[in-house]
This record gives structure tokens, C-alpha cells and sequence, in this order.
């Protein structure tokens, strides 16, 4: 809703989202592909129609056992001091995108 409401073309549009199958911390970015089996992408590419948008992925890691219940909870104390540094790389990688 918001891409259309300012016209934002989909090849413009980026899209950040958590990423069970990459380590933790770990970031990938990639135009177009399928959604690998993460519920929000099919969302997405349903919405807009296309799996044609840039994808900033930054990986979770897979655990062992139920991966919606990982999802939802929160990090661990170790993870939670990479959070920041994980995302000033993953903020300095739009950057480097979108200019």
C-alpha cells in the first residue's frame, strides 16, 4: 500500500526482512527470487504481483526444532549485543543501494 500510495516503482523498492536458512548476523542481498519458504515473501510478491524487488535478508540462523516459535521470540543476551552492529551493516548496505 505504501509503494503505491507514493509511487515508488517496484524495482525501487527494498525489502529487509529475517532470514532462518543464513547464520546469525549473516546479510545477503538479491533482486528477484522466490520466497524460500518465508510466509511475509509470498505476501509480498503476492501483493505487488512480482518477484521482481531488491531483498536485504539478514540471517537468524535455523534452530532446532519449531523455527515459528524461534521467530517469535526474543534474542539471547549474545545476540542482542550483535544487534546493533548488525544493523549498522545492514543500514550501510541500503545506503550503498540506493545511491
Amino acid at each position: 500500500a505504501l509503494r503505491a500510495k507514493y509511487g515508488v516503482p517496484l524495482e525501487r523498492t527494498l525489502v529487509i526482512h529475517d532470514e532462518l536458512d543464513l547464520p546469525f548476523g549473516r546479510l545477503r542481498i538479491r533482486k528477484g527470487g522466490s520466497s524460500a519458504g518465508n510466509h511475509g515473501m509470498d505476501s509480498l510478491i503476492a501483493s505487488f504481483g512480482s518477484k521482481d524487488f531488491i531483498r536485504f535478508r539478514i540471517g537468524i540462523g535455523r534452530p532446532p526444532g519449531n523455527g515459528v516459535d524461534y521467530v517469535l521470540s526474543p534474542f539471547t543476551a549474545t545476540e542482542q549485543a550483535q544487534v546493533p552492529d548488525i544493523v549498522a551493516r545492514a543500514a550501510d548496505a541500503v545506503l550503498v543501494t540506493i545511491e
